[in-house]
């Protein structure tokens, strides 16, 4: 994030309205993986949806009980499963809307496909049922006990996720270095705090708030970049800045948390997949999450729950409800 000048007179936002990114996108979805449940899949193969048999067998041999090899992230949160239907549907081509926010997505894209992907998978009892009331922790403690072996999650909570105190598994801990689909790539997903008041504020108290707000989305009165290296430290959040990884104590934290055999390789991969992620377009429609939430409670309840709608009937009503919310409210 760039401001113009060093001056918060020149950056005056209005008194009913002050609009403050604090971090103006989340990494893209990345395919954690296992590699002690996985150790029958070549590191060099990309372990697609379809690799059925490989998978299930490599589970087998740890978790003899279960075949269940793998959890779409999609547990009960607007970062469950909407995120992961933008995840699935970028890496297989399809960007749902174009710069006018006309909706793109059809039963002839790729949206098609992951519903239908999603809907057999759950039919076949390949990811567990609790995911649709399970939270983000959840789903994170399943993989981590080791009772799955794949699932999307954001790429920077992988400090998490190597964690010895937080599974057996964590010294196993893998970033896919793409994502399944037919373009290996994946999403943005994003976040802006939007700071509303009609306080009436002094030069002075406007000029400190600006202050304050530098300091945490840009630099601090030192002219460091303290907040967006705390970030990068502490949890692997991308920042905007390329010379906060030039430090070398970040470099050296985020290496801390790569499967060991592979952490240099799996450096360069975090970066290659987010230089190549595409923008959620979607996001910046006014009526977006009005629109998201009746389509995760569609894909979940009637899609996948009560099979009251076919993937084909979800697609072709959730492209009504985004029309029909697009004539109502774009300008």
């Amino acid at each position: 994030m760039e401001f113009a000048g060093p001056q918060a007179s020149q950056h005056r936002y209005p008194a009913d309205l002050e609009h403050i990114p604090m971090r103006s996108s989340a990494p893209g979805c990345r395919f954690a993986r296992a590699m002690a449940i996985c150790n029958t899949v070549s590191l060099a193969t990309i372990p697609r949806p379809g690799m059925r048999s490989t998978s299930r067998r490599s589970i087998s041999r740890r978790r003899a009980s279960s075949k269940i090899r793998s959890c779409r992230r999609g547990f009960k949160s607007w970062t469950g499963t909407p995120w992961a239907l933008y995840a699935h549907c970028a890496s297989e081509g399809d960007t749902l809307v174009d710069d006018d926010m006309k909706a793109t997505f059809g039963t002839d894209t790729p949206i098609l496909k992951v519903l239908s992907d999603w809907k057999k998978w759950w039919d076949e009892d390949l990811v567990p049922r609790a995911i649709l009331t399970w939270q983000e922790p959840q789903m994170a403690s399943s993989w981590m006990k080791g009772l799955h072996a794949f699932h999307y999650q954001s790429d920077y909570n992988s400090f998490a996720y190597s964690d010895p105190k937080n599974g057996e598994f964590a010294q196993y801990f893998n970033m896919n270095p793409v994502m399944p689909g037919e373009t290996h790539g994946t999403t943005l997903v994003g976040h802006a705090l939007h700071a509303m008041s009609n306080t009436q504020r002094s030069d002075a108290e406007l000029e400190a708030a600006f202050n304050l707000i530098k300091s945490f989305s840009w630099r601090d009165k030192n002219g460091e970049l303290r907040m967006h290296k705390a970030w990068a430290t502490l949890a692997n959040l991308q920042v905007p800045f390329p010379e906060v990884y030039d430090d070398p104590k970040v470099k050296a934290a985020i290496l801390k948390w790569m499967y060991p055999p592979l952490a240099n390789e799996n450096y360069q991969w975090l970066f290659n997949g987010r230089q190549k992620a595409v923008p959620g377009k979607q996001l910046k429609a006014g009526w977006h999450q009005e629109w998201e939430v009746g389509m995760q409670q569609m894909i979940e309840d009637e899609l996948l729950l009560r099979g009251t709608k076919t993937p084909k009937d979800v697609v072709l009503a959730m492209k009504d409800s985004w029309e029909t919310l697009r004539s109502k409210y774009a300008p």
